[in-house]
């Protein structure tokens, strides 16, 4: 079986919510020049039709699931219809900022009126430690969520060729800053992607010290050539230090025409077997580990 634990939507309120704020600054492209500039098709606005579209993609490529997110929160009730339409091969997450003025009524009505149990923080792109967000973390203790923490480097394409501004402040995207949190909240599950996103030892070290804390294996990886190593030395340490339970296997895919990253699973699969990892193992990275986390065994 084959579970991409992080994949983005890219849906139309995605779209229209970075176009919203592009707006508003001069200088930023409107959305026709974006997608022409990326050659990005803008996917149908019915969700249910989004979601065929994603389905067919994963079909096409032998893949059973997917974690589907909702890369901004307008998007959250696009992406929940989605997963509706999809049964039992989607689950769904959404992003969401802490800070946000109607953060208190907004982040429940996600979880508890649309039913999306995975909440995807981004602590560099709103600036704020996650320590320091008491209420969002006993709220999701109460719940029995997981949160996906974007640690180290955060790039979103999308915003930049928008002509948005950079503002991901790395000082709130430390993998250690979590244990604490990890620590006091132990019924919260905490994922790590991309295995740390260029914080590669204190992605590994937090895994050591918080059996609550997973990781994911999402995207190209691009910042492994900054740290002179590559994707099966990173997957080697990652086992070594989260065992091969605490890990989710992802693309970081979004958006079409390219679709699915066959390639990344490509290059994920190399790395596993020139690491001679067993079908026990290779079984729990690519679908098992997800299936357990998100419940769908």
């Amino acid at each position: 079986m084959l579970f991409d634990a992080h994949l983005h939507a890219f849906g139309r309120p995605f779209f229209a919510a970075l176009a919203n704020e592009a707006a508003a600054i001069p200088g930023t492209l409107e959305l026709p020049a974006v997608l022409e500039r990326l050659r990005l098709e803008l996917p149908d606005e019915d969700p249910v039709v989004h979601a065929r579209a994603w389905l067919k993609e994963l079909e096409r490529n032998g893949v059973d699931g997917a974690c589907v997110i909702a890369s901004h929160p307008a998007e959250a009730d696009h992406v929940a219809a989605m997963v509706a339409a999809a049964g039992r091969r989607f689950v769904g997450a959404s992003l969401v900022n802490p800070l946000a003025a109607d953060a208190t009524t907004r982040i429940p009505q996600i979880v508890e009126r649309l039913g999306l149990r995975i909440l995807l923080l981004l602590p560099t792109l709103h600036g704020y430690h996650l320590r320091d967000q008491r209420w969002l973390l006993d709220y999701a203790a109460s719940r029995d969520l997981v949160l996906i923490v974007q640690c180290g480097l955060l790039e979103v394409p999308l915003r930049t060729h928008f002509g948005l501004p950079r503002v991901a402040d790395p000082r709130f995207g430390r993998p250690l800053d979590l244990v604490a949190c990890a620590q006091a909240h132990p019924r919260i599950t905490f994922v790590v992607p991309h295995l740390g996103a260029g914080l590669l030892d204190e992605c590994l070290l937090l895994g050591r010290a918080c059996a609550n804390v997973w990781t994911d294996t999402a995207g190209g990886n691009g910042w492994l050539a900054a740290i002179g190593i590559d994707f099966e030395q990173a997957l080697s340490r990652a086992l070594a230090c989260f065992g091969h339970r605490r890990i989710l296997f992802g693309t970081d895919s979004g958006g079409f025409p390219r679709g699915w990253r066959d390639d990344v699973h490509a290059r994920q699969v190399a790395a596993c077997d020139k690491l001679g990892l067993d079908t026990e193992v290779t079984s729990a990275l690519f679908a098992g580990n997800a299936r357990r986390l998100f419940g769908l065994d």
